[in-house]
C-alpha cells in the first residue's frame, strides 16, 4: 500500500469522479483508476461503484475514507513537525469558531498570524459549538473556540471569557411588553416571542436547561440556525433573543436593539479554547492558539468584547462602537 492510492482515492471520494480527481492531482486518468483498483485488491474489498455519472462509496468505502483522512492527517501533521525542527513554525492549522466570536476573533488572528508567522497557512471553519466540538473528536480541527465547552480528557482546555447573556430586541417590542423596564426574571422572559437556535447550540441548551428547572416552556417564535438570520430578525421587531452583548456591539450602538437584563437566575457561558489530546500538537497550532488567547483576553478588557453590559456604554452607545471597532 502506497501513500499515493490513499491520496488518489480520497480525491476521487471526495470529487465523485475519476476525471476530476485526476485534473486536481494533475495526474493522468488512467493511472489514478490503476492505483485506486490496485488498492482495492490490496485490501480485497471494492471502495467505489463506477457508474456512468463518476464514482460512488460503498458502505466499506465510507468507513475507509474516515480512517484514509485520519493517516493522511496524521502524515501532515508528521511531516510539518519535521520542518519544524529548526524552530519556525509552520503549516496549515484549522480553526473553527461559532460565527459570533469569528467576529470578533477572525481578522485580528489572521492578521497577527500573518504578520508574525507567514510560513503558517490557517484554515477557518465556522459553526455551532456543538459541530465544532464533534470536529475537534474527529481530527478535522486543530484549534476550536466553544461556548461552553463540554470537558474531555480528549480535549484540553484554555479559558478565554465569561461573557453574561442578555435580552436583546427591538426597542419598539422591548417597550411594547416591558414599558421602560431594564432588568425581567427569567422566569417572564420565555412569554416572550423568542428567536432562538436550534439545539446543539450552547446557548440553547442553557436556556433548555434553566427553563426545565423552573417548569416553564419556552414561547418559541422561530427556531434559526444562523446567527445573521436571528439578527435580522430580532432587529426588525419580530420577536426577541438571548445573547451576550458582543454579538450584537453595532445594532446595539445603532438603537436598533434593546438590552434588558436577566435576572433570577443570570445567565452566562464560558468561551473556551480546545485542542485534542490524542496526539501532541505541532508548533504551528501551539503558536496560532496562543496567539488566540492574548487576541481574546486583550479584547475582553475592552469595548470590543465586553463580558458584561457596561452602563457607561448604554450612555453613550455610539462612542463606544467606535472605540469597539478601533480595538478589532
Amino acid at each position: 500500500m502506497e501513500m499515493r492510492q490513499l491520496r488518489y482515492f480520497v480525491a476521487v471520494a471526495e470529487v465523485g469522479s475519476f476525471s476530476k480527481a485526476a485534473l486536481i492531482l494533475d495526474v493522468a486518468q488512467p493511472a489514478v483508476s490503476r492505483q485506486v483498483r490496485e488498492l482495492e485488491i490490496e485490501l480485497g474489498v471494492l471502495l467505489l461503484v463506477r457508474n456512468g455519472r463518476g464514482a460512488v462509496l460503498t458502505d466499506a468505502g465510507i468507513k475507509f475514507l474516515g480512517r484514509v483522512r485520519m493517516i493522511l492527517e496524521d502524515v501532515e501533521r508528521s511531516l510539518q513537525e519535521a520542518r519544524t525542527l529548526k524552530g519556525q513554525p509552520m503549516g496549515m492549522v484549522s480553526i473553527g469558531m461559532p460565527p459570533a466570536i469569528g467576529a470578533i476573533l477572525s481578522v485580528p488572528t489572521v492578521t497577527q498570524v500573518r504578520t508574525l508567522y507567514p510560513e503558517i497557512r490557517l484554515q477557518l471553519t465556522e459553526g455551532y459549538s456543538g459541530h465544532i466540538h464533534e470536529w475537534l473528536l474527529s481530527g478535522r480541527l486543530d484549534i476550536g473556540v466553544l461556548y461552553t465547552p463540554p470537558r474531555s480528557s480528549d480535549l484540553s482546555y484554555d479559558h478565554l471569557a465569561t461573557e453574561r447573556l442578555y435580552l436583546l430586541g427591538a426597542p419598539a417590542l422591548i417597550e411594547q411588553h416591558l414599558g421602560q423596564d431594564t432588568s425581567l426574571p427569567f422566569g417572564d422572559i420565555l412569554k416572550l416571542p423568542l428567536i432562538l437556535p436550534a439545539r446543539p447550540h450552547a446557548i440553547r441548551r442553557l436556556i433548555d436547561e434553566v427553563a426545565t428547572r423552573k417548569l416553564t416552556e419556552l414561547n418559541l417564535v422561530a427556531e434559526v440556525n444562523a446567527f445573521l438570520g436571528i439578527r435580522d430578525l430580532v432587529v426588525g421587531g419580530h420577536g426577541v433573543t438571548i445573547l451576550p452583548v458582543s454579538a450584537m456591539l453595532h445594532e446595539i450602538a445603532a438603537g436598533q436593539l434593546k438590552v434588558i437584563d436577566v435576572v433570577n437566575p443570570e445567565l452566562s457561558q464560558t468561551v473556551g479554547l480546545m485542542t485534542s489530546t490524542h496526539h501532541s500538537p505541532s508548533l504551528a497550532t501551539m503558536t496560532v492558539a496562543r496567539v488566540i488567547h492574548d487576541i481574546a483576553r486583550s479584547l475582553v478588557k475592552t469595548v470590543a468584547w465586553p463580558e458584561r453590559n457596561v452602563s457607561k456604554n448604554a450612555t453613550n452607545p455610539r462612542k463606544a462602537s467606535s472605540k469597539a471597532r478601533r480595538s478589532r
